[in-house]
């Protein structure tokens, strides 16, 4: 899948150094957390929400990054939290895949859609949080309304991420808030024979005693 990274903006870099302006400044700005010039940009009128070379949004760059200071203010000047890249990715499933738990919650507070899918694979900012480890996130994303049971393309959900990590307080929080434990990826694997596959016994436990089977 196509996910915003540094080298996404390095290329974007290059193909506008020769005429940078104020909203590639605010890109850059927004990536290094310089909340000073950040502020300046907004002042000075640049766009909060123009985009780079595949839809990516400063407010992407700043909670990929984790910069909490800046993701407040730029949402504070009506930046879009539900924008998104070409293939999808918003800044609540960036901020959810690395792990920056403040910033998530800022873009829940302001209405953050948990349930967009990435067009590339159907993951969502749960799945990619589940995958992380991350079960502040997973708590945070479920009590703003994600759905524990969205599959991706291929089937794979929330439970089988984590239960394919090894993350069994993340298993266990799903199965509590009515995961299903026996969803099928679309060649019939589950949760329960992913734990099994490595040996993850106590994850297989919690499976088996919600009703997980074979």
């Amino acid at each position: 899948m196509k996910i915003l990274t540094l080298t996404s903006l390095l290329i974007f870099l290059l193909c506008f150094n020769s005429y940078a302006g104020d909203a590639e400044d605010l890109i850059m700005a927004a990536w290094k957390g310089d909340l000073l010039a950040v502020q300046a940009l907004i002042a000075k009128g640049t766009d909060v929400n123009t985009k780079v070379s595949g839809g990516e949004t400063a407010l992407m760059f700043a909670s990929q990054a984790g910069h909490l200071d800046v993701v407040q203010a730029l949402i504070a000047k009506k930046a879009d939290v539900n924008a998104k890249t070409d293939n999808g990715t918003t800044a609540l499933i960036q901020a959810s895949q690395y792990g920056r738990l403040e910033t998530v919650q800022a873009l829940l507070d302001k209405d953050a859609d948990p349930n967009v899918k990435i067009s590339d694979d159907g993951t969502t900012a749960l799945i990619w949080a589940c995958q992380g480890g991350y079960l502040d996130i997973v708590q945070a994303l479920i009590k703003k309304g994600a759905d524990v049971n969205i599959k991706a393309t291929n089937g794979a959900t929330a439970l089988m991420a984590a239960a394919h990590t090894g993350n069994a307080d993340i298993v266990e929080a799903l199965i509590k808030k009515g995961a299903d434990v026996n969803a099928k990826v679309n060649d019939g694997t589950t949760a329960l024979s992913l734990a099994k596959r490595k040996e993850y016994n106590e994850i297989i436990d919690l499976l088996t005693k919600a009703g997980a089977k074979e």
